[in-house]
């Protein structure tokens, strides 16, 4: 299996747990009654992000680089994930839009019953498909960078300490060799 099978492999699966998180929200009511706590409730997702970055690097790591891989090669393929996730983040929004929650938008419009018109403007603004979608895609690739950039660091320092470059050969003095130039 080469890299980037890996890569669309862990990416799809992101895709589908971040479907399933989205139904645990609504299931747990943030998408009605506690809708003013789900930023709060959805930082814990960073745990699935972490979690796959994990594994996707270990994965590349035994089956593409035969355990030994440099940070600047794992950062790449990290990062390509993070591209790919992008990518599919839209979908979970739609999934959520049509099927799972489609009052979500009219919910959280409800909080800001009684607010001044700018603050139900920057809501509107805020709580729409295409808002949503974007902030989807700019928090995919600045959360998958971030773990991009981290996960190596515990990954190569923990696993790659018999990887060591080579040292440059040193001069050998002999015993009995001449200084006199012929």
């Amino acid at each position: 299996m080469n890299k980037f099978s890996i890569l669309i492999k862990w990416a799809i699966r992101f895709t589908f747990v971040a479907i399933l998180w989205t139904y645990l929200e609504k299931l747990l009511g943030y998408h009605d009654d506690k809708i003013s706590s789900l930023f709060s409730f959805g930082l814990i997702f960073g745990i699935v992000y972490f979690i796959t970055y994990y594994l996707t690097l270990a994965e590349i790591y035994s089956k593409v680089y035969n355990n030994k891989i440099t940070y600047k090669s794992a950062f790449i393929n990290l990062a390509a994930l993070s591209i790919l996730i992008a990518f599919l983040s839209p979908f979970p929004h739609m999934v959520m839009e049509n099927y799972i929650s489609p009052d979500f938008y009219n919910n959280a419009m409800a909080m800001y019953e009684g607010k001044s018109e700018d603050a139900i403007a920057n809501a509107q603004q805020f709580y729409s498909i295409t808002s949503r979608v974007v902030n989807g895609i700019q928090n995919a690739l600045s959360i998958g960078i971030l773990f991009a950039a981290i996960m190596p660091l515990f990954f190569i320092n923990r696993k790659d300490k018999n990887v060591t470059t080579p040292e440059p050969a040193k001069k050998v003095k002999r015993k009995y060799q001449s200084t006199k130039k012929m």
